[in-house]
């Protein structure tokens, strides 16, 4: 893996890179949560622009993926819907997917929320490695002789943990983390050894870490000085601030 590093807001920087197989997007859930450098609350016409900021990034990967907050579903749903993101003039697709999550937010007086939701905007004609993310089907468990001896392609309801406290996973000097197995599964199903990816919320790191033996080139972006040096330290490489 070949990884860089940017104390740099993505919105400045992107489109100054070669284009990516695939970029990986986890937006600040605008609820209020700590973040270094970064207000987590700001108003709806600064958010907004923040998502069509992380939207318009199709315009420079072939595949996005971008996770967030089941509060802005509908939001999302209406600046797909708009295109407004969209400039490079190349036909696309978008899929809708679900992460199940076993460690659900505990609600005292309503259903807990046990999902968070993902989409997928893919240029037509991407090039995909659907055999590479394949799981044991329920056939082959139970023995069934039709069962297809490869697995199955997962559906699109996606059973990946959440990163808890207790976590071996977590990193306890940042607020939100995402599993490493989403990654990896997005990584995976988009990617082959060379490609070009990156994060533009860094926040932990984990995509380093999903991608660390996928042989991928990897650009991480992050506007806090503190999470990119605590991500440098810990993979042995310097942090790059291209806007100075």
């Amino acid at each position: 893996m070949k990884l860089n590093i940017y104390n740099a807001d993505f919105r400045r920087s992107i489109s100054t890179t070669p284009h990516y197989k695939m970029v990986f997007a986890d937006p600040p859930d605008n609820i209020g949560l700590k973040y270094d450098g970064y207000k987590d609350k700001v108003g709806d016409e600064a958010y907004h622009t923040l998502l069509l900021d992380t939207f318009s990034c199709i315009n420079y990967c072939d595949i996005l993926w971008v996770s967030f907050n089941p509060n802005h579903m509908s939001h999302i749903g209406s600046i797909l819907h708009n295109k407004e993101f969209f400039t490079c003039g190349v036909e696309y697709e978008v899929r809708w997917f679900m992460q199940h999550v076993t460690f659900g937010y505990y609600m005292r007086t309503d259903f807990s929320r046990c999902f968070r939701p993902m989409v997928r905007i893919m240029r037509k004609g991407a090039t995909t490695y659907p055999d590479a993310v394949r799981i044991e089907s329920e056939r082959q468990r139970i023995g069934d002789k039709r069962a297809n001896p490869l697995g199955k392609i997962p559906p699109d309801m996606w059973a990946i943990h959440r990163v808890t406290g207790n976590s071996k996973e977590r990193r306890k000097w940042h607020n939100t983390q995402l599993g490493e197995a989403l990654y990896e599964r997005c990584l995976d199903f988009s990617t082959v050894p060379g490609d070009r990816v990156a994060d533009i919320f860094m926040g932990t790191g984990t995509m380093a870490r999903a991608a660390e033996h996928k042989g991928l080139e990897v650009d991480l972006f992050d506007i806090s000085e503190f999470y990119c040096n605590k991500v440098a330290e810990e993979f042995g490489v310097p942090v790059l601030k291209p806007e100075e």
